[in-house]
């Protein structure tokens, strides 16, 4: 029951993550303000919160979808972001912002489309169950 929900929950988070995806691509407003907008302590709590979050479910969802292990390694990697973001200096962050997003912003512009979208992509495909075959099932073909 678990499984299967926090699957549906993983579905969900990949179908909202078109959107701001194509936001990202489309909008240097955006992508510009949403850099701003996490040179802050805070801010990256809020992240590591949000990561350990995603992480979660992907394990959690795991055992209900057709890619179990690309799910737990997913997971792994979203909660050990969690931990180490914090750690890292705040000056770290934000010249890692300032270098990525704000000197290079066409090239994050189109790196971050293709690999957000494919990443949404897969969530959302991932997240449907896995089709159990019958033994006893024949196939004609």
């Amino acid at each position: 029951m678990t499984a299967k929900f926090m699957a549906r929950t993983a579905f969900l988070l990949g179908i909202c993550g078109i959107p701001f995806v194509i936001l990202i691509a489309v909008s240097s407003d955006f992508t510009i303000s949403m850099a701003e907008s996490f040179k802050s302590q805070r801010a990256i709590y809020f992240a590591a919160l949000g990561n350990l979050a995603f992480g979660t479910i992907l394990i959690l969802a795991a055992p209900a979808v057709k890619f179990p292990l690309g799910f737990r390694i997913l997971g792994i990697w979203s909660l050990l972001s969690a931990i180490v973001s914090p750690l890292l200096p705040l000056e770290f962050w934000i010249s890692y912002i300032d270098w990525w997003v704000l000197e290079n912003s066409t090239l994050y512009r189109i790196v971050s489309f293709p690999l957000g979208f494919a990443f949404c992509a897969f969530i959302i495909y991932a997240s449907f169950p896995r089709r159990e075959i019958d033994s006893k099932q024949e196939y004609s073909e």
